[in-house]
């Protein structure tokens, strides 16, 4: 707010301080003012567009031949005639330097065969330090200009300052008094309609509360339309307080200009109110707190005020009243305050956009792409806007007359492209939160498609949105006129580059078909023999043939886009082959896990799902590939185990499994009895509903050994492969209970404790009878007392 004060003082006492100057000089020069006919005859010429290019190129022309300006005083007062004479003069000039033979000609004319130098003291080079020099000495050169353009704009304070500034000062107030009284009627207008349509704009609010972004954009819309409306309408009240104001006469080219900055500066209004949406926070499509949309809001209008009313009110009022040279003075300072209050609004605002720019990418953004952008756009934004703001100032400079109409159609081109990216950039990331969805037929007859597409979504989805990106670059960059890409796709070079890099785009997505292709196949294979029962070993090569035909379509793909690219392929090819057999002179362990690998898929040793033991590991086959098999054992712990340690693979689920029941019974149990048992347990596995894990019959193999405690049976129960187990644990529960119930006792180990001797029976008998009849000694004391 500091700033906004000082910089309106410092304007408000600059336009304040060109009063007392132009009063004093205009009062000086009374009898040198012209006739009020001429003066209007003049604002009319300087009031067209053709007048003043009409007169710009007759300055022009006369400066290039170092001749003054003549004007004569029948062109003065001949009204509309002086346009009509200024362009025959300017014509006439134009005339006389076409016919004249540009300087070389004239030089060769002179100077028939110019000797060849011996020694070329500055010979031409396409180095890369050449090219750069030139490019530094362009920059430089056209820095130069630029300096000289605002030095020499700024020469017409030195007439105000000596106090040579032909004009009149009654003429001045009083296109000031009317322009304050145009101005009131249109404000006082805009007010009072903003604050009928104040109700309207509520409603709208409130009506927008939980909508999507895309009605809220609809109300938006529709109440700018609105807000525009009233601008026009006010602008119309203006209008009608010029007209009274002259006594229903014409309107003045003064009151002309008044409307017209009136328009271009609530019209920016309107339009910041589209894009911030101030006081409208349902309204507001954009990521911006309030503080911040009023913030910008009112920096951004303040600075197109200075110019609406500096530039394109003021200068024409003090060119037409007072002197042209100090209008260009006026109007190069205008250009160089709001240059300079862009600048420090941009830098003071840093670190602060910066931050919410990165807030909002952290909370709100999902995909990786859009916030990575956001926040390389929040470390940037403000050399964008910079350079945004230099790149306005140059086309001032360069184009004044013409820098209005460029700046405002570049602008809103650019608007459109911004917008247009951002809104396929948002598409784009609806989609890929949403996803891809097959219809329930499609999804029946190939489950895993929709799969397939959605792992291939994310990644078109990136390269689509980079392709928007650069697509937007590009466009800001020809709309401003630092790059020509469009014209240099037309050229040979650019066409044939686009061709390319269409052929490669193509290439990538048949390649991305065929892989779909080939994914829906094996689904579709899968589907069609589940009916019958998809066995392990299909589901494994099915895997393998969809990881070897992934990789060997990426090569594909990849040397192909290199050769439409231009890149010659058979060197890699060939780099390849040589690179491959280094590998495997280096890697002979790689070599030998493929080889084994490869031969132990041959030979069908074990697929995923299998419970099997390789290299000392038992457990669960989760995944297999050429080079390693990946295993859960029973705890939960993975191992990894390449092929080249793998010197053999026991399998536990091929064909068909055993559950071999080795039972210990005591010594004095009844073998038949226990062989009974055993039956009786078997035929009530079969009977608790465990009969199809079970093929055959219990197979009874009779006493096996005897131990220390027991004697030995075995039995085996055969079970379709993975099910011994769980028909083990069933068959022991049975067992235990019936022989509980018919009292065979099954031995376990036991413990016997013995006491030990007293010392007595360790001792010869005399030994024990002289202890027994020896007094104690405390019978010897006693008797000694």
């Amino acid at each position: 707010m500091r700033l906004f004060l000082q910089t309106y003082c410092l304007i408000v006492a600059f336009f304040l301080s060109l009063v007392p100057a132009v009063a004093e000089t205009a009062s000086s020069q009374q009898g040198n003012d012209i006739s009020p006919a001429v003066r209007e005859q003049l604002q009319q010429i300087l009031g067209t567009k053709e007048g003043q290019q009409a007169l710009v190129g007759l300055l022009q022309a006369q400066a290039g031949k170092g001749q003054p300006l003549k004007t004569t005083s029948d062109e003065s007062a001949g009204g509309g005639n002086s346009v009509k004479a200024v362009e025959a003069d300017a014509q006439s000039a134009k005339q006389a330097e076409d016919a004249q033979p540009p300087e070389n000609e004239a030089d060769e004319v002179v100077q028939e065969a110019p000797a060849k130098p011996l020694i070329n003291l500055k010979p031409k080079s396409d180095s890369f330090a050449s090219k750069l020099g030139d490019g530094l000495h362009g920059i430089f050169q056209q820095i130069s200009y630029i300096g000289q353009q605002v030095l020499g704009d700024l020469s017409g304070y030195k007439t105000l300052i000596s106090g040579e500034v032909p004009g009149s000062y009654k003429r001045f107030l009083s296109g000031l008094q009317s322009v304050f009284v145009v101005l009131l009627a249109a404000y006082v207008a805009a007010f009072l309609l903003r604050g009928i349509a104040k109700k309207l704009f509520s409603r709208a609010e409130r009506f927008a509360e939980g909508r999507s972004s895309f009605f809220k954009g609809f109300l938006l819309v529709l109440t700018s339309l609105v807000d525009a409306g009233l601008v026009v309408f006010a602008s119309g009240v203006g209008l009608v307080a010029a007209l009274i104001m002259n006594e229903g006469e014409t309107v003045k080219y003064v009151d002309t200009l008044t409307l017209d900055s009136f328009m271009l500066i609530e019209m920016v209004r309107v339009g910041l109110k589209f894009a911030f949406a101030p006081y409208r926070p349902q309204l507001r499509l954009l990521p911006f707190s309030e503080k911040e949309a009023r913030f910008w809001v009112r920096h951004l209008l303040f600075a197109v005020g200075i110019y609406g009313f500096g530039v394109q009110l003021l200068v024409p009022l003090i060119n037409i009243n007072v002197n042209w040279s100090l209008g260009n003075s006026v109007r190069i300072t205008c250009v160089l305050i709001t240059l300079v209050y862009l600048v420090v609004t941009i830098l003071r605002s840093r670190e602060r956009v910066q931050q919410s720019i990165r807030t909002y990418a952290a909370q709100s953004i999902t995909t990786t792409f859009s916030r990575t952008l956001m926040k390389i756009l929040g470390t940037l934004w403000h050399w964008v806007a910079l350079a945004y703001v230099l790149g306005l100032f140059i086309v001032w400079i360069k184009q004044p007359y013409e820098a209005a109409a460029i700046i405002g159609v570049q602008s809103v081109l650019s608007l459109v492209v911004i917008l247009i990216s951002s809104i396929a950039i948002v598409s784009l990331n609806a989609i890929g939160r949403r996803g891809i969805r097959l219809s329930a037929d499609i999804s029946r007859a190939l489950p895993a498609l929709e799969g397939h597409l959605n792992r291939l979504l994310p990644i078109a989805l990136t390269f689509a949105r980079g392709a928007v990106a650069l697509a937007g670059l590009l466009g800001l960059l020809e709309i401003w006129g630092l790059v020509s890409a469009f014209a240099w796709m037309a050229t040979e070079e650019g066409s044939g580059f686009t061709g390319a890099i269409i052929s490669a785009l193509l290439i990538i997505v048949l390649g991305l078909g065929a892989w779909v292709v080939a994914m829906s196949w094996v689904d579709l294979s899968i589907n069609e023999a589940r009916a019958s029962g998809v066995t392990a070993r299909k589901r494994t090569l099915y895997k393998l043939f969809s990881n070897a035909f992934s990789i060997l379509l990426v090569v594909i793909i990849v040397l192909m886009v290199l050769s439409e690219l231009g890149v010659e392929i058979a060197p890699l090819i060939a780099g390849a082959g040589v690179l491959g057999l280094a590998v495997s002179f280096g890697s002979q362990k790689l070599v030998q896990d493929v080889i084994n690998g490869a031969f132990i898929q041959l030979e069908n040793a074990m697929n995923e799902g299998d419970f099997v033991t390789v290299a000392g590991i038992s457990g669960t086959v989760e995944r297999l590939n050429l080079r390693s098999v990946r295993l859960r054992d029973l705890s939960g712990t993975t191992h990894i185990i390449p092929f080249s340690a793998v010197d053999s693979v026991s399998n536990a689920m091929k064909d068909f499994a055993y559950h071999v029941a080795v039972i210990g019974v005591s010594y004095d149990t009844d073998i038949d009895l226990a062989k009974k048992g055993m039956h009786e347990a078997f035929t009530r596995l079969v009977a608790s509903g465990e009969a199809g894990a079970v093929i055959g019959e219990l197979e009874m193999q009779g006493i096996i050994s005897f131990g220390a405690s027991s004697v030995d049976l075995r039995a085996r129960i055969k079970t379709v492969p993975g099910s011994q187990w769980a028909i083990g644990r069933a068959y022991n529960e049975k067992l235990k209970q019936v022989f509980d119930e018919w009292g065979i006792e099954i031995p376990f180990p036991q413990v016997t404790y013995h006491s030990a001797k007293s010392e007595s029976e360790f001792m010869i008998p005399q030994e024990a009878e002289r202890k027994l009849s020896a007094p104690s000694s405390v019978q010897t004391d006693n008797e000694a007392e």
